[in-house]
């Protein structure tokens, strides 16, 4: 039989109101080059923009309970809808982000640097009002050795749905998407929402 025991919690940090930390959370591969897998901890929907944002914790034998770097957009309340960590848009060997704001209709992406967190925003955008953004996935969809991003937006055209598949490349992901995939027009379907 496995014996699981809880290593620390992560708490919002004001306690009187709702700050969904941990709504989504994700691996984030070896940010800091220490060994051990780091993760993603997000904060959307916060209805306090104190509170809005994407946590990044360090893992190891005794993980810290402090975010070794936080990402945040207090202007946005779709900051954090979606994340996805551990691909390597680059091929630079080091671990990338892709944070997900589907309010702002925007994927920010942070490159890893192999000894601390990236905080850079090389982000792509999509179109006003089709719910960019949300889902966010990552994979070598072309089979050249750098992982590509691939992103839903269900709001486009009435809920009829899309999805953006952007290519990695030894520059990172591309500003034009390489493919979009439209859903069948008229159905309302939200294609898209769902991309694994």
């Amino acid at each position: 039989m496995v014996s699981l025991r809880r290593l620390f919690s992560i708490v919002g940090r004001s306690p009187d109101v709702l700050t969904h930390i941990g709504y989504r959370v994700s691996g984030a591969g070896d940010q800091n080059g220490d060994g051990f897998a780091d993760f993603l901890a997000g904060s959307w929907p916060s209805i306090e923009a104190l509170n809005r944002g994407v946590w990044l914790m360090r893992g190891g034998a005794m993980p810290g309970p402090l975010p070794m770097q936080t990402y945040t957009d207090p202007t946005s309340t779709g900051f954090g809808a979606e994340l996805t960590g551990g691909g390597d848009f680059n091929g630079d060997g080091s671990a990338d982000l892709a944070i997900g704001d589907n309010a702002m209709n925007t994927v920010a992406i942070y490159h890893g640097t192999g000894t601390g967190p990236g905080t850079t925003n090389r982000g792509v955008r999509g179109v006003a009002g089709e719910s960019f953004g949300v889902p966010v996935v990552a994979g070598d969809v072309n089979a050249d050795g750098y992982v590509d991003l691939i992103v839903g937006a269900y709001g486009y055209n009435g809920r009829d749905g899309r999805v953006y598949v952007f290519h990695g490349s030894a520059a990172g992901i591309g500003s034009t998407a390489a493919t979009i995939l439209n859903g069948t027009a008229g159905a309302r379907g939200d294609f898209g929402a769902i991309v694994d």
